[in-house]
């Protein structure tokens, strides 16, 4: 079960969304979203729409930096209100009810 739970927790972590976006920052940038939106033209059979241009340059990448940034330890309010409930205990005010949000 341990096993499990290492795997859980740095496999799902962080680090996909990390992969994410430098993809996105790779196919958008450096290949180029427009050669890339003529592949899948040519494999598909019919051009997709002009949004997905769009979400490959700006909005994906946006996306996943807000979503690394709003679920690191610095910017989550459970871990802030974990760590204030823990100075709260080594106080001496034993009492943490209600303080871990």
């Amino acid at each position: 079960m341990y096993v499990f739970q290492l795997f859980d927790y740095y496999a799902g972590s962080r680090i996909i969304l990390l992969i994410a976006f430098f993809e996105c920052l790779v196919i958008a940038w450096i290949y180029g979203a427009d050669r890339f939106y003529d592949n899948l033209e040519m494999m598909l059979g019919f051009r997709m729409n002009g949004y997905m241009k769009w979400c490959w340059k700006i909005v994906t990448p946006i996306f996943t930096i807000v979503s690394i940034v709003a679920h690191s330890p610095a910017g989550s309010r459970v871990n802030s209100g974990l760590i204030r409930c823990l100075i709260y205990y080594h106080s001496g005010l034993h009492s943490c009810h209600g303080r871990l949000v």
